[in-house]
């Protein structure tokens, strides 16, 4: 494919990229001048230089590696499989390396970085030519057999991966080349070639992949379409994509988030990712001149208040689903505040994340933003569409938290098997978690860290709630909800209950009163007279059973009565094929009888004497502390409140 089979009005590779330079120039100076601020900055750029220096040698960690660095060929083999990890491909055609070569290039001027990510961009061209796409007209057979390689294939050329690109590594390496000497009149001509081919792909593909556009996949796609036909408004069909590109993004606002502002997936990293995107497209209406649509703001403000509610106390994502445990956040306050400048519902996240570049968030803001946050009181947020509740009794560091979640039938292969578990922080410190994912291949780590036994819920007869089929599949599920929230004085509750074991029946509440006592309460109806399990997973690997408690020097966990208690070996992962040792607590009820069973988890030495008990109007829930005797009585999905 020529220049001249691309462009809307003939031009030479020299005229094209006059052209190209003068469009672009004012947006591309104003952005590398912000960048060229952290030149100053001694300790930031050597941290780019020592990154820089493993691209330079093409050492990288990928999926699979072990979360070490590796040699991936020089130049990178693009199609190469070298880990046991078919993401390994994937995710070494996203190029994330350009970034760092690219700011250290403009940053010291120093032209080995530019030319090493360059030449792998030229090499990845001229190996990885794009494959034959089907006509418009194509049968569905004709369709099926040329998208292939773009739908799921192990292949550069996987349509994520295409759009990841063209938004992403290739997007910031072709601004920041752009003006430069590097970028000749040919290789500009290659490279205007392959985007157009991108997008080509892009346009004729993706919707037929996701036509319900309720996958993050075709978000990602359609904003890579649309940020290059913005970088190339002059190839042909350039407008009609940008036009289709925001009209598929707005149906993917309607398909992929809740009324309440959270991604469907239910994995506040996804959640996290799929907000910035709308970010990204705010930033690009500046930038190009388009009008951001309306729908799509009010969408950010929903989004980013549910992002912060799945903020841990630490700063972390709560690594439900297969959410990494990162603290991604971070990013997206940034981003958020970029994008339309002000903080809005971000505004807490400073005080949990202080410090935020001041070139971008001035101190100003972020002072005041601290103050508001300290001052702030707790809070929950209620997301009953997905099935998620959250509260937290502060927005610091020293803060108590949880989230607790029920929602089935599950919406994707993201989610793991554990209707109505929880997290739980406490007044700070990590107690109760969610090991994360360990990996995106077919591996029995990942079968593990997606079962019940490797979270907080309830099992009978060891049989999960519905089966594993594979990484991505499960077999059917049953109804399965949260379903009603409490939030009186100094204490936030919500009750949730789910089918996956008719006739057998689960219902369970989660309490936190105050900041140092969480309550669990599991009402059970045993109508098979199986035995039922319940599983907790500590963060703490040195927790252990004295009598009838589980105790370590950080928690105090008060356990039911009538139950076989033992501690088993547990793992989180907080990267990819990374892990870290924990403790699980299995409690075990042989009764074969319905009833109910009471947990509680403290920090305090004086919680004592807690019990459990049905009655005509409800059950009651009651312990001893040194002010006295504390009951609550709970009404299923009705009330829950204090009686003394």
């Amino acid at each position: 494919m020529k220049l001249s089979d691309i462009l809307i009005q003939d031009r030479t590779d020299e005229a094209y990229l006059a052209c190209q330079r003068e469009r672009h120039r004012a947006r591309i100076t104003k952005d590398t001048d912000f960048l060229a601020e952290k030149r100053t900055d001694e300790e930031y750029v050597a941290r780019l230089r020592t990154a820089a220096s493993y691209a330079m040698q093409d050492m990288f960690v990928l999926p699979g590696s072990g979360g070490e660095r590796m040699h991936v060929g020089t130049p990178p083999a693009w199609h190469e499989r070298r880990t046991d990890d078919e993401e390994y491909v994937w995710h070494l055609n996203r190029m994330d390396y350009f970034h760092t070569l690219s700011e250290l290039y403009v940053l010291t001027g120093e032209r080995a970085y530019g030319e090493k990510a360059l030449g792998d961009l030229i090499n990845w061209i001229d190996t990885c030519p794009m494959y034959p796409l089907p006509d418009e007209g194509a049968t569905e057979e004709d369709f099926w057999a040329l998208a292939k390689p773009f739908r799921g294939e192990v292949d550069p050329w996987r349509s994520l991966e295409v759009g990841i690109r063209v938004n992403g590594s290739w997007a910031v390496l072709y601004d920041r080349l752009l003006l430069t000497d590097l970028m000749t009149p040919e290789v500009h001509t290659k490279i205007a070639v392959s985007f157009y081919e991108h997008m080509l792909a892009l346009y004729r593909l993706t919707t037929r992949f996701w036509p319900a556009a309720n996958h993050n996949h075709y978000l990602t796609e359609m904003l890579g379409l649309l940020r290059a036909a913005c970088l190339f408004p002059d190839v042909r069909q350039a407008q009609d994509w940008q036009a289709f590109a925001l009209r598929e993004l707005g149906r993917c606002a309607k398909n992929q988030f809740t009324p309440e502002g959270a991604q469907v997936e239910g994995c506040p990293g996804y959640h996290s990712g799929s907000l910035n995107e709308y970010l990204t497209v705010a930033r690009m209406a500046r930038d190009f001149g388009f009008t951001f649509p309306d729908e799509m703001r009010t969408l950010c403000t929903r989004a980013a208040r549910h992002a912060v509610y799945t903020t841990l106390p630490d700063g972390r994502w709560a690594s439900i689903g297969d959410t990494p445990m990162l603290t991604g956040v971070v990013h997206t306050t940034r981003c958020y505040y970029q994008s339309f400048g002000e903080l809005g519902p971000m505004a807490n996240i400073l005080a949990i994340h202080p410090n935020h570049d001041e070139r971008i968030i001035p101190a100003s803001v972020q002072e005041a933003a601290r103050a508001q946050a300290a001052a702030a009181p707790g809070g929950d947020n209620d997301q009953r569409t997905l099935g998620q509740y959250m509260a937290r009794t502060g927005w610091t560091r020293e803060d108590s938290y949880f989230l607790f979640s029920c929602a089935t039938p599950i919406n994707n292969g993201h989610t793991h098997q554990d209707p109505m578990s929880f997290i739980l922080y406490l007044q700070g410190d990590p107690v109760v978690i969610d090991p994360s994912y360990f990996a995106y291949r077919s591996c029995p780590e990942r079968k593990l860290f997606k079962s019940p036994e490797y979270h907080s819920t309830l099992t009978f007869d060891d049989k999960p709630p519905f089966e594993y089929l594979s990484m991505w599949g499960y077999s059917a599920q049953k109804e399965g909800h949260i379903r009603n929230s409490y939030r009186m004085d100094g204490v936030y509750a919500a009750d949730a209950s789910h089918h996956n074991y008719d006739p057998d029946f689960h219902k369970r509440l989660c309490a936190l009163v105050g900041d140092d006592v969480f309550i669990v309460a599991d009402d059970v109806v045993n109508m098979t007279k199986t035995d039922v399990r319940l599983y907790f997973h500590m963060d703490d690997p040195t927790v252990r059973i004295e009598g009838g408690e589980a105790v370590s020097s950080r928690i105090r966990v008060l356990l039911p009565e009538g139950v076989e208690a033992e501690m088993l070996p547990g793992e989180k992962s907080p990267f990819t094929d990374l892990r870290e040792p924990t403790s699980r607590i299995r409690l075990t009820d042989t009764s074969h009888d319905s009833r109910l069973y009471l947990t509680i988890f403290t920090k305090r030495d004086d919680v004592t004497k807690a019990y459990i008990q049905r009655r005509e109007d409800g059950v009651y829930i009651s312990y001893t502390d040194a002010d006295g005797e504390h009951i609550y009585r709970w009404v299923f999905s009705c009330s829950f409140g204090k009686v003394q």
